[in-house]
């Protein structure tokens, strides 16, 4: 049976209610109660529709009308076929109220427990963005360092090659020199200096190797680097798993508290008397299970 609150004067359109939404403080969803079935309007609709912040005022939506009415934290927004009046508007906030005296103390603590836990839980999930961009970051310093060092190995092995052909041509040009007979002063002072430019390029080929072995020892410091950010990652998405855990474990909270609510409502409506119609007084609005 669909349930209304009528008006006080003859001739005044019923206000029939469809459906109701209870909210908490923050218009967090708490509660649907579906009065008509045929009602299609949704906890979106009103969202969308901006019926939860319009308090004192109905606000359209298609067919129906929403009245949001806020009382000591709580709030209820309630969708009907017209617009409420004054004394219907007052009545809302006496049921909300009497429904907010009705909470235990134990289903409060665990609404608080559970915004501590989301904020902490958002808290944690700042603080582990911050850090990974810093991964990031680091990851592309090491990146380009890396582009710097394989640039650099090709630039030893050029030079290195460039050297072999310079000492093959020496060599080539002492074998060139040792034929020659006799020896002569102008011969002699180039062999000199072709033996001095040989010990020149061993010098610069054992500088070569030594900069090779610095440039292998800092290949593998970077590659230490890179395992401990990748494991890094590891610790971060085990982070994620247990925060996705304690999201799961707030929702079934939640759905607690909205039974709870539900059980509630129905006490309420179990603890008033019948409609005395001869004194004007109005139904109550019951939940469809």
């Amino acid at each position: 049976m669909r349930t209304h609150l009528s008006g006080r004067f003859m001739g005044r359109p019923r206000w029939i209610t469809a459906k109701a939404f209870l909210l908490d403080e923050r218009n967090g969803f708490v509660h649907e109660f579906a009065l008509d079935p045929t009602c299609t309007v949704s906890y979106q609709d009103a969202y969308a529709a901006g019926a939860f912040a319009a308090v004192g005022a109905p606000v359209p939506l298609g067919r129906y009308f929403a009245q949001t009415v806020r009382a000591n934290g709580l709030a209820v927004t309630v969708v009907g076929h017209s617009r409420p009046e004054v004394d219907q508007i007052e009545f809302l906030r006496h049921l909300l109220g009497r429904l907010q005296e009705r909470f235990e103390d134990r289903v409060m603590d665990r609404l608080e427990l559970a915004r501590n836990e989301e904020a902490r839980v958002e808290a944690e999930r700042r603080r582990l963005a911050v850090e990974s961009a810093a991964v990031q970051l680091r990851a592309r310093g090491v990146a380009r360092l890396q582009e710097a060092l394989a640039a650099g190995a090709a630039r030893l092995a050029a030079e290195t090659s460039a050297l072999a052909s310079r000492e093959a041509a020496l060599a080539a040009r002492e074998r060139e020199v040792g034929v020659i007979s006799p020896k002569t002063p102008h011969l002699d002072a180039r062999e000199e200096e072709i033996r001095r430019q040989a010990e020149a390029l061993l010098s610069v080929q054992a500088a070569l190797r030594t900069r090779e072995k610095e440039l292998e020892t800092l290949a593998a410091r970077l590659l230490e680097q890179e395992q401990e950010l990748q494991a890094r990652e590891g610790e971060a998405d085990r982070f994620f798993e247990e925060l996705a855990a304690k999201v799961a474990k707030n929702a079934r909270w939640e759905r607690d508290l909205a039974k709870k609510a539900e059980a509630l409502a129905a006490r309420e409506e179990q603890s008033r008397g019948p409609v005395d119609e001869d004194r004007g007084e109005k139904a109550p609005i019951k939940a469809r299970r």
